[in-house]
């Protein structure tokens, strides 16, 4: 349907053609305010991983740089955030293929320890533990709990749609990329899945020492716990700069998604007209400094309250 209609902000755009305006109009803010709103959310996650390393700075710092960037990518065409989400892409994408390889040597003996630990971790202990309650409800909970966690990642095809009405020919270049979709969610998503489970015991000290103390940098991370219990230095570092240039992507691409999609409310009359107006290039100027002022609300994250 993209590629047979190309528009600014194709999967909302359909909603009304296909099902009702109404339905259009509540979907399509109701996208706007989740992606604003995840635009603080990675800032200020990206700024939370430098603390692996120190935390003897302001924050500010951190902040203003990343949306002062988020502003460079977005005010120019739609070449410029292409371009760096594509470079941006690769490092997730060669991180993903290393720990993947990383796994495989690790777990056929190439570590440190030469343990060739193979699939240990899903007999000793068992995988499917108990999380509220014991026995099989317990174990049920635990495995529900995972999956309702893991259903707010399983995401990438709307994202890809939302470059359609400013990409050159969407119905040739759209269609190549939605073919490789389902080839990486069921690479990346599962093997990576996979390989967690072949890396760590579920009842891992760190791993459940980071959980209960509601780490978010990369030490809480499964791969950084495993590279840790077997001894390699300066990987971790390694992967948590991979993982802070993740959030930064992530950030970016939610920074172009809430600004486009506002001025497709705007154009469809469900927002005020004045965030139709665009530059020569055609970028909603408008609409790009109403999503800044979402981005600005990480700077919350300086106050200290009393109360």
């Amino acid at each position: 349907m993209v590629c047979y209609l190309p528009t600014s902000s194709p999967f909302i755009d359909m909603a009304g053609r296909a099902v009702d305006e109404a339905f259009e109009c509540a979907a399509g803010w109701n996208f706007f305010l989740m992606e604003a709103f995840y635009i603080p959310f990675e800032i200020t996650a990206c700024n939370t991983m430098i603390h692996f390393w120190r935390d003897d700075y302001s924050p500010a710092i951190t902040f203003v740089v990343q949306i002062v960037l988020y502003i460079a990518f977005n005010i120019y065409t739609v070449r410029w955030y292409g371009e760096s989400e594509f470079y941006l892409s690769i490092t997730k994408l060669i991180l993903c293929i290393a720990l993947l390889f990383f796994t495989f040597i690790t777990m056929v003996g190439g570590n440190p320890q030469h343990d060739a630990f193979g699939f240990r971790n899903f007999n000793h202990p068992d995988p499917f533990l108990p999380y509220l309650d014991s026995g099989a409800l317990g174990q049920f909970e635990g495995f529900f709990a995972a999956v309702s966690k893991a259903c707010f990642v399983c995401v990438s095809g709307e994202y890809l749609s939302m470059v359609a009405g400013e990409a050159k020919n969407p119905r040739n270049t759209m269609k190549n990329s939605f073919k490789t979709v389902i080839y990486r969610l069921a690479l990346f998503y599962i093997g990576g899945a996979l390989s967690v489970g072949i890396l760590v015991a579920s009842n891992d000290p760190q791993l459940l020492a980071s959980i209960s103390s509601g780490k978010s940098d990369a030490s809480a991370s499964p791969y950084v716990i495993a590279i840790q219990n077997m001894g390699i230095k300066g990987l971790p570092s390694v992967v948590n700069v991979v993982i802070i240039l993740s959030a930064f992507s992530a950030g970016n691409s939610y920074y172009y998604c809430a600004s486009r999609q506002l001025y497709s409310l705007a154009k469809k009359g469900f927002a005020p007209k004045c965030f139709l107006i665009c530059s020569k290039e055609g970028i909603p100027v408008l609409a790009v400094a109403f999503t800044t002022i979402f981005a600005l609300l990480s700077l919350l994250q300086l106050g200290k309250s009393k109360l």
